[in-house]
């Protein structure tokens, strides 16, 4: 059975046994000369993106939520390069509640045109190409919905995620008999389309 609360700094985590429903309460630490301007999180971040700790469904579950929720969240974590590291590392977890989490916050993070450039320094494609041979359709749409955003920010990056491996397995995906699966397909292939280099590449692709 999972943990169903657990406590780590100043954060309160409740979920139900299913972790279908996951509450994140913040304890404000005691304001300090010294402890104004650290961020609120930033002893949560630290743990939790120390020791793989965010491989912890749980603790999987509160961190998307925390990222999805605050844009102030978003930015610490996307300052910190350890944090990229840990979260593209959860793409390849066993554990598929863990990689739609995981995708879920780095979804959102993609959305910032640097975070997206720094997450594809960090090889963040090497994952995605695995489990986009995934057979479970729940993993393949968490894990384009990533691919979705990257994709449309900027240009450089969506020539930089466009590999033949890639290209390959998105014109599977296409064809998917899961309609999501095959809808976010569809809009990786388009938002990947929108940069001139790649649209060549498709072009001249074979059907």
């Amino acid at each position: 059975m999972q943990a169903t609360a657990f406590v780590l700094s100043n954060i309160r985590i409740v979920a139900d046994e299913n972790l279908r429903s996951v509450t994140v309460q913040i304890e404000m630490e005691n304001s300090s000369y010294f402890g104004a301007s650290r961020h609120k999180l930033s002893a949560f971040f630290s743990l939790i993106f120390r020791f793989s700790s965010c491989h912890h469904p749980l603790l999987a579950s509160a961190l998307a939520k925390i990222i999805m929720q605050d844009q102030g969240n978003r930015v610490v974590v996307g300052k910190d390069e350890n944090a990229m590291w840990q979260l593209i590392s959860m793409i390849s977890s066993d554990n598929r509640h863990v990689v739609e989490q995981a995708c879920s916050a780095l979804s959102t993070l993609a959305g910032d045109v640097s975070v997206a450039m720094q997450l594809i320094k960090c090889d963040i494609m090497q994952p995605i190409e695995t489990v986009l041979k995934s057979p479970a359709p729940e993993e393949l749409v968490s894990v384009l919905q990533v691919v979705v955003t990257l994709a449309f920010g900027s240009d450089s990056v969506a020539q930089k995620m466009l590999t033949k491996d890639v290209l390959r397995s998105l014109k599977i995906l296409c064809a998917h008999k899961n309609p999501e699966v095959k809808r976010f397909a569809l809009l990786a292939v388009g938002n990947l389309a929108f940069c001139l280099e790649n649209r060549h590449i498709l072009l001249t692709s074979e059907a």
